[in-house]
C-alpha cells in the first residue's frame, strides 16, 4: 500500500474554493441583495470531483480478497469516511443550532422539537429526501450526506469491477446524470429535495464522484510518463488557464448556465494534473501542515453556514462590506474553534476508550 504525501496544489485550491464558497453565502448578510462571487457554487462540484478521486485512490490500495468481501471493505471505508467527518459535523451542528435558536428568544418545546429533528443531521440524511422545511437543516450538511450516500452505492460497484466501473459505469453516471440536470435545470447549482424521490444532491454528487474516479484513472496514466521540461512547462500552463477560467466565471459572471456543465470537465483536468504531480507547478506538504490546511479547509466550510445569517439578524442596517468583515472573522474563528474542541475530544476519547469499553464488554 502507498503511501500519500499532501498535494500542496491540491490543499491550496481546496482552500480557494472553500473561500468562493463562503463568499457566494456571504449574500445573507445582506438578504440576498448582494454577494461576491456568485458562482462559487462551482466550489462544491470541486469537492464532490476531489472526493471521487480519493476514493478511488483508496479502493485500488484494498485488495479485493473475494466477492463476499465488497460488503465489508465497504462498510470499513465508509466507517473511515464518517469517523473523520463526523466530530466536525456534530460540532457544526451543536454551533449552529445554538447561533439559530438561542439568542432570539427563550428555550420553548418548539426549540425541543426542532432539536430533535436536528439529529438527521447527525446520520448524514439529509439527501435521502428529508424535506428541509420540515427539520432542522444544517446548510452546508446536504454535500456531506450526498456524498456519503452515494459513495455507499459507488464504491462496491468499484471495488467489485474496477475495470466495468471505470470503463462502463462512471462514463454513463457522468453523461446520464449531467444531461438530466440540464435537461431539469438549465444549471448545476441548484439542492433540493421537492421535485425527486431523493434530493437532487445526490445527482450531483454521483456524476461528480464517478468524474473524480475517472480522474485518478487519467493522473495515474499521466504519472506512468516522463515528460520534458516543456511538456511539464504545458502541463503548468493547463493548470493555470484551467483555474483562471473556472476563477473568472466564479468571481464575474452572475446566473448558472448550461455551459457551466463544461467548467465540471474543466475541474476535472485541474484535479487529474494537479494529482498526478506532471506539471512544473508541484509540491507536497508534511503531514502536520498538510492535515492542518486539510482539517481548517472543512472545518471552515462545515461550520460558517450560521454566521451570515447571525450578522444580518443582528445587524440589519449594517453595509455589505462591514457586515461581510464580521462575517468572515467569525466563521475563520469558529473553524479553528471546531479544529481545537475537536482535536482535545479527540485525545480525551483515545485515553478513555479501553477503559469504556472493558466496564461495558466482557472479553
Amino acid at each position: 500500500m502507498r503511501t500519500h504525501k499532501r498535494n500542496g496544489v491540491i490543499e491550496c485550491l481546496r482552500m480557494m474554493f472553500t473561500l468562493y464558497v463562503l463568499l457566494l453565502h456571504s449574500a445573507y448578510v445582506s438578504h440576498g441583495e448582494e454577494a461576491m462571487f456568485k458562482g462559487g457554487w462551482i466550489g462544491v462540484e470541486f469537492f464532490f470531483i476531489l472526493s471521487g478521486y480519493l476514493m478511488a485512490r483508496e479502493e485500488n490500495s484494498i485488495p479485493l480478497v473475494s466477492s463476499d468481501s465488497v460488503g465489508p471493505d465497504t462498510a470499513r471505508f465508509i466507517l473511515k469516511k464518517v469517523k473523520r467527518l463526523f466530530p466536525y459535523l456534530a460540532f457544526s451542528v451543536v454551533v449552529n443550532f445554538t447561533v439559530w435558536s438561542i439568542p432570539f428568544g427563550g428555550v420553548t418545546l418548539r426549540y425541543l422539537e426542532h432539536a430533535i429533528s436536528g439529529l438527521l443531521n447527525f446520520i448524514f440524511a439529509f439527501s435521502a429526501g428529508f424535506p428541509s422545511d420540515a427539520f432542522f437543516y444544517l446548510g452546508y450538511s446536504w454535500y456531506i450526506s450526498a456524498m456519503i450516500l452515494c459513495m455507499l452505492l459507488l464504491f462496491p460497484l468499484l471495488h467489485k469491477n474496477r475495470k466495468m466501473f471505470n470503463c462502463i459505469y462512471a462514463p454513463l453516471i457522468v453523461l446520464f446524470g449531467m444531461g438530466l440536470f440540464a435537461f431539469k435545470y438549465r444549471g448545476v447549482g441548484f439542492v433540493s429535495s421537492k421535485d425527486w424521490v431523493l434530493s437532487n444532491g445526490i445527482l450531483r454528487a454521483s456524476f461528480g464522484l464517478s468524474l473524480g474516479c475517472l480522474s485518478y484513472v487519467a493522473a495515474e496514466k499521466l504519472q506512468s510518463y516522463n515528460f520534458t521540461r516543456f511538456g511539464e512547462k504545458l502541463l503548468s500552463v493547463l493548470l493555470l488557464i484551467g483555474t483562471a477560467v473556472v476563477s473568472y466565471r466564479i468571481i464575474f459572471l452572475d446566473a448558472n448556465s448550461i455551459n457551466d456543465f463544461l467548467l465540471i470537465f474543466l475541474l476535472a483536468a485541474i484535479v487529474t494534473i494537479a494529482f498526478s504531480e506532471k506539471s512544473a507547478i508541484h509540491f507536497s506538504l508534511g503531514t502536520r501542515a498538510g492535515n492542518f490546511l486539510g482539517n481548517f479547509s472543512y472545518a471552515l466550510y462545515i461550520t460558517s453556514n450560521c454566521w451570515s445569517y447571525l450578522v444580518a439578524r443582528m445587524f440589519p442596517d449594517w453595509p455589505y462590506q462591514k457586515a461581510l468583515i464580521v462575517y468572515l472573522v467569525l466563521a475563520i474563528l469558529c473553524a479553528f474553534a471546531c479544529m481545537a474542541v475537536c482535536f482535545i475530544i479527540g485525545k480525551l476519547f483515545s485515553k478513555v476508550k479501553e477503559p469504556l469499553k472493558s466496564l461495558i464488554i466482557i472479553n
